[in-house]
């Protein structure tokens, strides 16, 4: 039997408004991405017309986050802050590690009280901390509610498929241990990607029909503008030459050795490759490119520098190590479909934004240097095609991957939960 979307199931809420307690540590005015995500999702329901509480930590991503008030009313979403007391920031593993300890503790004491005076129909986890859907179970249990699970990123198994961090054994097995457990008392799970949903579901025993693919919006979101052709002058690009831009991190899940061969390949063409300044394989990569004219760096951008940089572009990059979709889906795909500009990924043909790209014909996947060296040189000789698939990026965009269209995907989801 396939597994129904959320959205095919909408109906009008009636009666009472629906209650909906949402665990995260971090919400605004932090500043972590996870914050701003839940912050949305949270005022987008309470849109809706359900009463929505988070229980979250007070300001503590940075040590020097602005304060809030430990209870508010924000956007017609009541927040329950708790005290982190000298557990704010991230300056080492500990500090960090002692602050997840702080809130799940904080999260159960006065999550038993929010149940027992409040009881909500949903009890919806993301994940931060970790283990906060653990706290979650338990008090839906307490509610009897449906627990929801939102999942970002798939841990351990990003940290073992990459080496990027030594874990014991038992480690290992314990942290499974926990997730099945998380997973097991979660009535539905959310993830980003269908690649995601098939490792749960082949891997950690979760059934299909709970695993439901919701993926995030664009941030920032753009619209369609110009060429920036100033701002390519004062990066030194040719009026003539094709801007291949990638602005997202060069970590330990992007390898780029086919865009090493593409670039070399291309040696002498007029297109340029130009990555940000950001992640911890940075310096790896430099030395890769390292005797390549036709590939440049630039500082991280930010607010109004990153949009312009982005209109300044002709093609978006986006890569993936092979195996990587399993864990994780590149977002940074989705501003340059909303800018409306063409996505050029390296990656598994099966991750959900290669499958995208082929599907929409907003670009080209290339596997290898000499499939993406082909692709360019195509459209340089065809330089009409690149703008039709620019059109396909946006309206690509605008069907599936708007805030608006994202959100209310959230809001059919726990009309969806309360009627079960």
């Amino acid at each position: 039997m396939r597994s129904q979307d959320p959205a095919e199931l909408v109906a009008p809420t009636s009666g009472r408004r629906q209650r909906v307690l949402i665990l995260n540590q971090y919400v605004a005015p932090d500043t972590t991405p996870s914050a701003h995500y839940v912050s949305t999702v949270a005022q987008a329901l309470a849109d809706a017309g359900m009463n929505v509480t988070v229980l979250a930590a007070e300001p503590s991503y940075g040590e020097g986050t602005i304060a809030a008030p430990l209870q508010e009313l924000r956007d017609g979403v009541r927040i329950r802050r708790l005290r982190m007391g000298s557990w704010r920031g991230r300056r080492s593993k500990w500090r960090r590690f002692g602050g997840y300890l702080r809130y799940l503790a904080g999260a159960t004491l006065v999550g038993r009280r929010i149940v027992r005076v409040d009881p909500p129909e949903i009890v919806m986890c993301f994940s931060n901390p970790p283990l906060i859907p653990l706290v979650g179970r338990r008090l839906a249990r307490r509610a009897g509610a449906r627990a929801v699970y939102v999942i970002h990123d798939i841990h351990p198994d990003i940290l073992l498929a990459t080496d990027w961090m030594f874990l014991p054994g038992p480690i290992v097995r314990a942290w499974n241990l926990l997730n099945r457990l998380m997973l097991e008392g979660a009535s539905t799970v959310v993830v980003l990607g269908e690649g995601m949903k098939q490792l749960l579901v082949a891997e950690k025993g979760v059934a299909a029909e709970r695993v439901h693919v919701i993926p995030l919006w664009a941030e920032p979101e753009l619209q369609p503008a110009d060429r920036d052709e100033y701002l390519r002058e004062e990066l030194g690009v040719g009026e003539d030459e094709l801007l291949v831009l990638s602005t997202g991190n060069l970590g330990v899940m992007h390898s780029l050795e086919p865009v090493v061969d593409g670039a070399r390949r291309l040696d002498g063409q007029p297109v340029r490759f130009m990555f940000v300044e950001s992640g911890v394989r940075l310096d790896y990569w430099r030395e890769r490119f390292e005797g390549l004219a036709n590939v440049s760096f630039v500082p991280y951008q930010t607010g109004e520098a990153f949009h312009r940089l982005v209109a300044a572009c002709d093609v978006g990059l986006v890569p993936l190590s092979p195996g990587m979709e399993r864990f994780a889906v590149p977002s940074r795909a989705y501003t340059f479909l909303s800018a409306e500009r063409p996505l050029l990924t390296v990656m598994d043909p099966e991750a959900d934004v290669a499958r995208l790209v082929a599907d929409s014909r907003c670009g080209c996947n290339a596997e290898s240097g000499r499939e993406l060296a082909d692709w360019i040189t195509l459209n340089l000789a065809n330089p009409a095609d690149l703008q039709i698939s620019a059109r396909h990026a946006r309206e690509t965009y605008d069907a599936q991957f708007t805030r608006e269209v994202v959100l209310d995907r959230y809001v059919a989801l726990c009309v969806v939960e309360k009627g079960r």
